[in-house]
C-alpha cells in the first residue's frame, strides 16, 4: 500500500501548536475553541472549522461544544512545530539579536517552511555558537547586532 505523506497547511499547524501550548506548556487538561481563538488571535468560527478538519485527519479529539485534546499523532506533530518555533526564536533573538516581537513573528512564518534536515543543522549551529564562541567574539556579535 502506498502511503502519501500528509502536508498540513500552516493554519492547521498553528492550531495544533496552539492546542499543544495550552495543554502541554500551560498545563491545562484540554483546550476550548475560545482558548485557541484567543491565543491565535482569530475568530472562533475559523477555529471550529479547523478543528473539524483536524478531527477528520485524526489529529485532535473534537466534538462541538466539548474540550479539545490532541491525539498521539497530533501531539507528535504539534510538539515538533512548537520545538521548531522555540529554536527559531532563540536563533533570531540570541544569535541575530533581533527584538523579541520580530523574533516571534519570523519564527511563526519559518517554522512551517523549514524541512527537518535544515532545522537540525540550524540547531547544531546555534548550539555551536553558544558553546564555542569566546567572550571577545561574543562581544563582536553584540556589536554586529547593534547596527
Amino acid at each position: 500500500m502506498n502511503k502519501m505523506k500528509l502536508k498540513l497547511s500552516s493554519v492547521l499547524e498553528d492550531c495544533l501548536e496552539a492546542i499543544y501550548i495550552i495543554t502541554a506548556v500551560d498545563k491545562m487538561p484540554a483546550a476550548r475553541v475560545t482558548d485557541i481563538s484567543r491565543l491565535m488571535s482569530v475568530n472562533k468560527c475559523n477555529v471550529t472549522s479547523n478543528m473539524k478538519i483536524l478531527g477528520e485527519l485524526g489529529m485532535v479529539n473534537y466534538s462541538q461544544y466539548r474540550w479539545i485534546t490532541l491525539t498521539v499523532k497530533g501531539k507528535r506533530i504539534a510538539k515538533t512545530i512548537y520545538s521548531r518555533h522555540v529554536e527559531l526564536v532563540k536563533f533570531f533573538s540570541e544569535i541575530l539579536g533581533l527584538p523579541d516581537e520580530v523574533s516571534e513573528r519570523n519564527a511563526c512564518k519559518m517554522e512551517h517552511l523549514m524541512d527537518t534536515f535544515s532545522m537540525q543543522r540550524l540547531n547544531i549551529f546555534v548550539k555551536f555558537i553558544r558553546n564555542n564562541i569566546s567572550m571577545r567574539y561574543n562581544q563582536g556579535i553584540k556589536n554586529f547586532v547593534k547596527v
